[in-house]
């Protein structure tokens, strides 16, 4: 890392930078297991200098408000697996995240949970009690109903 001031250590583009080198590289950091210990690494570019890191970030649409995300779950952090999103697109992007094809469209659960008007579980709910897709997403809850029958 360079020893010279670059004034942005208060900002939250220099804390991003931080908190990947943590996550990645820090093994007393408590996001170490999901990161480094899955053996995510930080580029050398961006591993030894913040200025490099925030050239790349203004010039790929960096801007208050917005979270790194990496496009490959498992791919390191460097310029071409990462870019700037909203962080309702980050958390589509977890290993976690479930997604059903409903009509020829995909999307996760909670997409479809919020088009649906669907409180939340519902959906998975439904699908564990065998339902089919298209009846777990398209027969309106019953909120006196806590089965939430077919009829």
């Amino acid at each position: 890392m360079h020893s010279y001031k670059h004034n942005m250590s208060r900002t939250s583009l220099y804390n991003t930078w931080r908190n990947i080198h943590q996550k990645c590289l820090n093994p007393n950091s408590t996001s170490y297991k999901y990161y480094g210990g899955r053996g995510i690494k930080v580029c050398d570019e961006w591993k030894s200098d913040f200025i490099v890191f925030r050239d790349w970030a203004y010039a790929n649409g960096y801007q208050e408000g917005l979270t790194i995300d990496r496009i490959n779950n498992d791919g390191d952090y460097c310029p071409d697996n990462c870019r700037w999103v909203p962080m309702s697109v980050q958390a589509n992007n977890k290993r976690c995240t479930r997604f059903l094809t409903f009509n020829g469209i995909t999307k996760p659960i909670r997409e479809w949970r919020s088009e649906f008007g669907l409180r939340r579980g519902v959906i998975e709910s439904r699908l564990a009690h065998g339902w089919s897709i298209e009846e777990a997403l398209t027969i309106p809850s019953n909120p006196h109903n806590k089965r939430h029958r077919r009829s």
